[in-house]
């Protein structure tokens, strides 16, 4: 939590959205497009292997995820919170 709150002080509001940005690069659009491109461009063999690679990684992490079962850190400590984990509805 600490580390959060260093980072946050470091950085302050202005590198918000950099930072954003960068989060979004794991989302899984962003895999989708950067596998999608390098099987076209690339090579397809390897745009397959790695497809299947995320595929694997992504149903350990969603198992390891119910298993720990463990809150986020701005769900502890709402100070650390932003509109991007609580968007307006």
């Amino acid at each position: 939590m600490t580390t959060i709150e260093w980072i946050q002080e470091l950085l302050g509001q202005r590198f918000q959205p950099l930072v954003f940005a960068i989060t979004n690069l794991g989302s899984e659009y962003a895999y989708i497009a950067f596998l999608t491109l390098y099987y076209w461009l690339i090579d397809p063999w390897t745009g397959r292997q790695l497809g299947l690679l995320l595929g694997i990684s992504y149903g350990c992490n969603t198992i390891l995820k119910e298993l720990f079962d463990m809150p986020r850190p701005f769900e502890l400590n709402l100070d650390i919170a932003s509109l991007h984990d609580y968007p307006l509805v």
